[in-house]
Parts: C-alpha cells; sequence; structure tokens
C-alpha cells in the first residue's frame, strides 16, 4: 500500500512540475508590458509580400503546413534519407499521379525544375515510353540534388533543406525571388495545393 501511495506522491510531485514549467514558459519574458510579440503566422507572411514575390522563407511555411514531407518519412526519423528523397521527388514530377512518368511530364518537369541538356532517351533506359522509379532514381542521381541540398551534409535532409533545394530550382535569376503567378503554378502543380 505504501509504494502505491509513494507513486501517486511521485505522479502528482511530476504533474506539478510540469505545470509550473508550462505555465513560466507561457509567460512573456518582455521588460516593457508594451512589448507585443512579432511572430507571424504563415497567412500573415504572404499577405506581407504585397509586391507580388515569393522568397524561400514562404515556400517553407506553405510547405510545412502539409503532411507530404511527414508522409514521405517512411521511418519517421523528420529526415529525408536518399531512398525517401527518390521516392518522394518521383511522387512530385509524376503529375497526374498515375505512378508513371510520361514524356509530356518529364518535358514540364525538366524545365520547371531548372535541367538543362537532358536527353529523354537517357531518362528512359528501357525505351518503353515511360520513366520509371528505377530509371528516375539513377537520373536524379546524375543531376545530385540530394547531395547538394544536404546543407550541413549528414546525409539526410531536413524539410528546409528540402524546401531550399525546391526553391533554388525555381528561383531562376538566383536572387531569392520567385514571382506571385510563377510560384503559385508550381506549387499547385507539384504539391496539390
Amino acid at each position: 500500500m505504501q509504494k502505491n501511495a509513494k507513486k501517486v506522491w511521485t505522479r502528482m510531485a511530476m504533474g506539478i512540475g510540469l505545470m509550473s514549467m508550462l505555465s513560466f514558459s507561457s509567460c512573456s519574458t518582455a521588460e516593457n508590458a508594451d512589448e507585443v510579440d512579432t511572430e507571424t503566422t504563415g497567412a500573415e507572411e504572404g499577405a506581407k509580400i504585397a509586391d507580388g514575390l515569393f522568397d524561400s522563407n514562404e515556400l517553407f511555411t506553405s510547405f510545412n503546413a502539409t503532411n507530404l514531407f511527414e508522409d514521405w518519412d517512411l521511418n519517421d526519423d523528420n529526415f529525408l534519407d536518399e531512398n525517401e528523397f527518390d521516392g518522394s521527388y518521383y511522387q512530385v514530377w509524376d503529375t497526374d499521379n498515375d505512378g508513371i512518368l510520361e514524356e509530356s511530364e518529364w518535358k514540364d518537369d525538366v524545365t520547371n525544375f531548372g535541367l538543362t541538356n537532358e536527353d529523354w532517351d537517357t531518362w528512359d533506359a528501357n525505351n518503353d515510353n515511360q520513366v520509371d522509379k528505377n530509371e528516375f532514381n539513377t537520373a536524379l542521381e546524375d543531376n545530385n540534388y540530394y547531395s547538394t541540398w544536404d546543407a550541413d551534409k549528414n546525409n539526410q535532409l531536413t524539410e528546409r533543406e528540402y524546401t531550399d533545394g525546391i526553391f533554388g530550382l525555381w528561383d531562376d535569376n538566383d536572387d531569392g525571388q520567385v514571382e506571385k503567378e510563377k510560384y503559385d503554378n508550381y506549387y499547385h502543380t507539384y504539391f496539390g495545393v
């Protein structure tokens, strides 16, 4: 009986400690009561971009609001390994979601993702008029997306590294911005939102 009572008191103390920590963390640390938290939501951030240009933070915020990265992270470690990346990227390029990458999709994707000097026949190695996942992965390795996007070189992509990599491909002139019309078109086409 004493063991059970001790467990109850221990759990109560832990609960009180946790509640105290939560209440302290929710208190403002502002020295001046007039200070206001200026953190913005994704919608507010989008409204702030009145000049019709989007940056990598906007893509990250929009993409983060979806469950795509979590769905692609098959081992639930909050990173994409190279196999998960290959699968996710194939899914992105397969815009009609039929599990097959046809030449018309491929042509749009090659253009929209900034690839140059690419040849359909090289990607469609077995000449069956479609690029399957294995052919795609081989061609993708030749373009070094995974290793290039892995900014910290730990052989794992974070969601931020993934979206920064995508944004870098959409930002044709490397000025850190993409026009609203292009952004909306690409985002809707490739992420279905």
